[in-house]
């Protein structure tokens, strides 16, 4: 598997808005109004996956007090470039 992807590389931090009344009902029960939430990942393993190379990675979501609201993993395919 050729990737320029490593494990312990942390993928790009997305920070969202204020939780309005409009997004709390899309976040009942995990954050409160006025909560700004922030997104984190990071790669843990690289494996193949069904013959795709792939990567596991570490999902954390949190309010802006750094207080963990969503903790989980995923398996995401790794896109292959070809040279032309």
């Amino acid at each position: 598997m050729q990737t320029s992807i490593q494990v312990g590389d942390r993928l790009p931090a997305l920070a969202l808005p204020a939780v309005d009344r409009t997004t709390l009902a899309l976040l009942a029960g995990i954050t409160h109004l006025g909560n700004a939430m922030s997104c984190s990942g990071e790669v843990v393993e690289l494996l193949d996956f069904e013959g795709e190379a792939c990567a596991r990675v570490a999902l954390r979501s949190a309010n802006q007090y750094g207080q963990p609201k969503l903790l989980g993993e995923a398996i995401v395919a790794l896109a292959t470039h070809k040279r032309t």
